[in-house]
C-alpha cells in the first residue's frame, strides 16, 4: 500500500498541488488507530495526539495542514484484512469513508474504527 501511495501521489503531484490535497502514507491512520485507547484515557489530549513522527509530517514544507492542504486522501485498514480510503476535509472537518465492501461493516462498526481518527484530528490540526 505504501509503494502504491507514493506512485499515485507522484503521478498525479500537480493536480494534488492545485487542489490542495495530499495523499497520506498507511502509517497515519494506523498510527491514530494505535494510539485511541491512550487518547480517549489522556487528559490533556495533544501529547497523546502528537509526536515527533507526526509533529514532522504535519510540518513538511509545502504540505502544511490548512496552508497548503485542504484534503488527504489517506488508506486505513480496518481488522487487518480490510482496506478503505478516507478522503478528510480539513475545511470542513468531513471524512468520507470510501469502502469497496459497504455492507462489510455495520455503521455501529465503522463509527468504532474511526473513532481514534475523527477523534485525534482537531487536535493534530491544532499542531
Amino acid at each position: 500500500m505504501d509503494v502504491m501511495m507514493e506512485y499515485v501521489g507522484s503521478l498525479h503531484a500537480e493536480t494534488l498541488r492545485q487542489s490542495r490535497a495530499m495523499f497520506v502514507a498507511p502509517w497515519f491512520s494506523a498510527h491514530l488507530q494505535g494510539k485511541g485507547r491512550s487518547f480517549r484515557a489522556a487528559r490533556r489530549k495533544t501529547l497523546i495526539a502528537a509526536d515527533s513522527r507526526v509533529t514532522k509530517f504535519l510540518t513538511t514544507e509545502g504540505k502544511q495542514w490548512g496552508v497548503d492542504v485542504d484534503t488527504l486522501y489517506a488508506p486505513m485498514i480496518w481488522d487487518g484484512d480490510h482496506w478503505v480510503g478516507l478522503c478528510i476535509r480539513l475545511t470542513t472537518w468531513d471524512v468520507l469513508v470510501l469502502d469497496p465492501r459497504p455492507g462489510y461493516k455495520s455503521v455501529e462498526e465503522v463509527a468504532t474504527l474511526m473513532a481514534p481518527v475523527v477523534e485525534m484530528l482537531p487536535y493534530l490540526a491544532k499542531k
